[in-house]
């Protein structure tokens, strides 16, 4: 949908302010006027939705001769939108010597005080989204927080009879939007208090505009915005719940920063939180859709789109469609692709089964391998997200997780996960099976080696088999060994390759004098940092006690 604007264009030497300018037909200067189309839909306030850009919001425009960029006409010009289509602004001409003129426009919510007259075209900025995008404050603070940019080149007098030009300028919306619908489980039933939140993303980003920039080309205009990784934090957005997804019109909306990720969360008026993961790289100028069903436990996902936000068209088909699976229904699970799932459930006597590099979202779950490890990763490099509370606990000599050498497993989230076994490792390696390398990026693990006089450290090697590499570089993990083994490391007769720690909280039961670094502490071929090199430690940010 196109916006109509009517801009009229103060084009001064070097500052806005009115004088004679190129002549117009009758002798008289020439003035300039445009009128403007955004590309897509635009967020009223005042006036209907869609049509124009929300009065009070304000676009700043810089204006060169087109022969001559350096030489700058307008700086810092200010238009202010009065809701009816119009940007008001001091009228002025084409410059003197009649030259053309290249004209470049934004809107945007700055973090940055842009003086009319003085600013000179800026190199960069940083445009910020605002956190509260729900009810009518939501409405006022998308329009403030949509970023948009203009270029119109080679702008020459057209000599119409009145003495004014009239051209066009195409805004390109910068950022990306998200679309949230809900339907609610027979269980939950009515969603009336549900809070609907947008994270994954940022708040802030870098927008480096460029007067170079084909604006017609998606690519070209993804380049002038990335986000700022230091701005993390939620966007709520209008809860809106359906009774059907097909011809639902109405959605809740964010408009997000690209360059990140995404997830959805939705707090029940029960005090329960729920949450979708997507594996989606937001993009700028596209749109997200997400149809969500709410069930009393997770959301699930039931269909979703990507557009492109300034035609509404389909672009890239569906966002990171999550596969659900609930382990409650029996039986080995196997996964042997790349794709991302969500799994949850409770399982008892079965395991699952990675075979590939998935993404698997472990969303409370509960799974207790009988004489087999309850995860098991037979080939890939998986990374597992943790949400919520989950528990592996492997029987018999098997691990609560493992995974094969030439496997890495990454763990990483804002959940809990407690691995443990009755005669193998929590996670790492079990009885005569030697375990891959492991990188832990965030998260709360809790893992126990096995009971009794078995030699299995909580992660890392068993009694008989050892294990690549640990990587350690966030989160809290608690570990335990048992009979001589590490707590985080090597079994009693089960060799760790190499530990490196950073930015992490261990926690080790320790030799039981005070030692971190023997039985039932950190052990392996090689330890970075020296865990007895106190300024290293700080330096690396690792934190290692004693429970």
């Amino acid at each position: 949908m196109k916006t109509r604007l009517m801009i009229v264009v103060a084009v001064a030497a070097m500052a806005v302010a009115c004088h004679d300018g190129g002549e117009g037909p009758g002798g008289g200067p020439e003035e300039l006027r445009l009128t403007g189309a955004v590309k897509g839909e635009v967020v009223a306030r005042g006036a209907a939705a869609g049509e124009v850009i929300a009065a009070g919001e304000v676009v700043h425009a810089w204006v060169d001769e087109a022969v001559n960029p350096a030489v700058a006409h307008v700086k810092a010009w200010r238009l202010e939108a009065d809701g009816n289509g119009g940007l008001d602004g001091t009228t002025c001409y084409f410059p003197e010597n009649g030259n053309d003129v290249n004209i470049y426009a934004m809107h945007g919510n700055f973090n940055y005080v842009i003086e009319e007259g003085v600013m000179g075209f800026p190199a960069m900025l940083y445009c910020e989204v605002e956190r509260m995008q729900a009810g009518e404050i939501g409405v006022a603070n998308r329009a403030k927080s949509d970023l948009l940019f203009a270029i119109e080149r080679g702008v020459s007098r057209g000599r119409e009879s009145d003495g004014v030009t009239t051209r066009e300028l195409t805004f390109y919306h910068l950022l990306s939007k998200v679309e949230v619908a809900l339907k609610a489980s027979d269980e939950v039933g009515d969603l009336t208090g549900a809070v609907v939140s947008v994270g994954g993303t940022v708040n802030r980003g870098y927008f480096m505009p460029d007067k170079e920039a084909v604006m017609e080309n998606a690519a070209e205009r993804g380049k002038m915005i990335a986000p700022d990784g230091s701005s993390i934090g939620l966007i709520t957005i209008d809860t809106r719940v359906t009774g059907n997804f097909d011809g639902n019109t109405e959605y809740g909306e964010a408009i997000a920063v690209p360059g990140t990720g995404l997830f959805i969360r939705v707090d029940l008026k029960d005090g329960k939180v729920l949450f979708y993961y997507s594996n989606v790289t937001l993009e700028s100028g596209k749109k997200y859709r997400y149809n969500i069903y709410v069930g009393k436990e997770r959301l699930e996902l039931v269909s979703t789109s990507i557009s492109a936000w300034e035609t509404g068209t389909s672009d890239g088909g569906e966002a990171g469609m999550m596969r659900q699976v609930d382990l409650s229904s029996g039986g080995n699970y196997t996964i042997a692709d790349d794709g991302v799932y969500c799994v949850s459930g409770e399982s008892k006597y079965y395991s699952l089964i990675i075979k590939g590099s998935p993404t698997v979202y472990l969303v409370d779950a509960t799974i207790e391998g009988w004489y087999v490890s309850s995860i098991q990763v037979s080939s890939g490099n998986p990374v597992i997200v943790l949400v919520g509370t989950n528990r592996l606990t492997g029987r018999g000599y098997y691990s609560g997780l493992y995974y094969k050498p030439g496997c890495k497993v990454t763990l990483r989230g804002e959940g809990k996960l407690i691995a443990e076994s009755v005669g193998g490792t929590g996670i790492g390696s079990y009885m005569d099976h030697s375990a891959g390398d492991l990188v832990i990026e965030s998260g709360t693990i809790e893992a126990t080696g096995g009971l009794g006089d078995q030699g299995n450290a909580g992660i890392g090697g068993s009694s008989n088999a050892g294990c690549g590499s640990i990587t350690i570089t966030g989160g809290k993990v608690t570990a335990r060994g048992s009979d001589g083994a590490a707590a985080i490391g090597a079994g009693k007769n089960g060799p760790c390759s190499s530990i490196v720690l950073e930015n992490c909280e261990i926690h080790v039961p320790g030799d039981g004098k005070g030692g971190l670094s023997g039985a039932n502490g950190i052990v392996a071929g090689s330890v970075v940092p020296d865990l007895g090199d106190g300024e290293e430690m700080r330096e690396k940010g690792v934190r290692v006690e004693g429970i």
